[in-house]
């Protein structure tokens, strides 16, 4: 359900699956389960990749809706002023050759950069880029991502055929899987 929920934006994780399953692993710990996860993903990669409203209606087959753009763009009006914050203290959602970086490392290097901020700052900047609906996530995600996601994410990426079997067969266990 998670994945089905993000959608077209699946293809801005650059084939990262260990990081999408790491990433939605650290929100089922803390509570937040399928659409819910999905949509929480979603609005963040948005938020993170296109800052303003204008660039994420222009961002190609993200089968937004208007109220989606509505969601995700609540409070957005200081976006920008976050954005600069970010840059100084040296985040960037893509690399020194305009290469969108893998959500992993965004998390990570959004966790680094907002560390060094003032209490008032960091939340600021927190809860610009990440509304009302995604904050708790997003900052169970920045503490994974502070404490390096607990091995979870190298286990997922160093065992990922095992871990895609067990996955396939945990889901087609029990009556849904027989269905």
């Amino acid at each position: 359900a998670a994945m089905q929920k993000m959608g077209a934006t699946l293809k801005y994780l650059n084939g990262d699956m260990a990081g999408l399953t790491t990433m939605l692993a650290v929100l089922a710990n803390n509570g937040t389960k399928g659409i819910e996860a999905g949509t929480l993903l979603r609005n963040s990669m948005i938020r993170l990749i296109a800052p303003t409203k204008a660039a994420a209606a222009s961002m190609d087959g993200l089968e937004l809706t208007a109220d989606d753009l509505e969601e995700i763009y609540q409070n957005a009006d200081s976006l920008g002023d976050v954005g600069d914050m970010l840059e100084e203290a040296g985040f960037s959602a893509y690399d020194a050759q305009g290469k969108l970086k893998n959500f992993i490392t965004m998390f990570e290097e959004l966790s680094a950069a907002t560390e060094g901020m003032s209490e008032q700052d960091r939340n600021k900047v927190l809860s610009t880029i990440f509304p009302t609906r995604t904050i708790t996530g997003a900052l169970a995600l920045l503490d994974a991502a502070k404490n390096k996601w607990d091995g979870l994410y190298d286990s997922i990426r160093g065992n990922g055929e095992g871990y895609a079997e067990y996955a396939a067969e945990t889901m087609e266990s029990g009556l849904g899987g027989t269905l």
